[in-house]
């Protein structure tokens, strides 16, 4: 969905964005409660290299910059970047702590945006979080053996 509101929030956001380990730390801490409609990740179960779609029920400005958090412990470690296809782009990854400059552009509205699952990422319990977006939101992903 593209209309005004969210060609103002482009317009807004029409900057870029370093992604440095210090920016990602304080994501990873300010995505802990997140209503459970907020965002949702389909499939809810992906295999590395698999693009999936993350979709907002009740409408989200957010930018075009994920993350992807491994469960460690009681907490979270931010193991990867992810740039979605909102702006009209390929859907990429890189490894969280890498200094990247990402352009911040805006989106609006319910989604779906396409993320891909890093080829390298470990089976395991994930979630997919919002990373600069006004307020970030995160939701489950379970990330299962790649059958081969």
């Amino acid at each position: 969905m593209r209309g005004p509101a969210s060609l103002v929030v482009m317009a807004l956001l029409a900057a870029c964005t370093s992604v440095t380990p210090s920016s990602q730390a304080s994501v990873s801490e300010s995505a802990g409660e997140t209503p459970a409609d907020a965002m949702v990740v389909e499939p809810a179960q992906a295999r590395p290299g698999q693009l999936v779609a993350v979709s907002f029920p009740r409408g989200w400005d957010r930018g075009i910059l994920f993350a992807l958090d491994a469960r460690a412990g009681d907490g979270w470690d931010r193991r990867w970047m992810l740039i979605s296809d909102g702006s009209g782009g390929e859907p990429l990854w890189f490894p969280s702590g890498e200094d990247v400059a990402v352009e911040a552009i805006g989106v609006a509205g319910r989604g779906p945006d396409h993320l891909l699952i890093p080829d390298v990422a470990d089976p395991g319990t994930y979630r997919v979080c919002t990373a600069n977006a006004g307020e970030d939101v995160c939701a489950p992903v379970e990330i299962v053996a790649d059958e081969g």
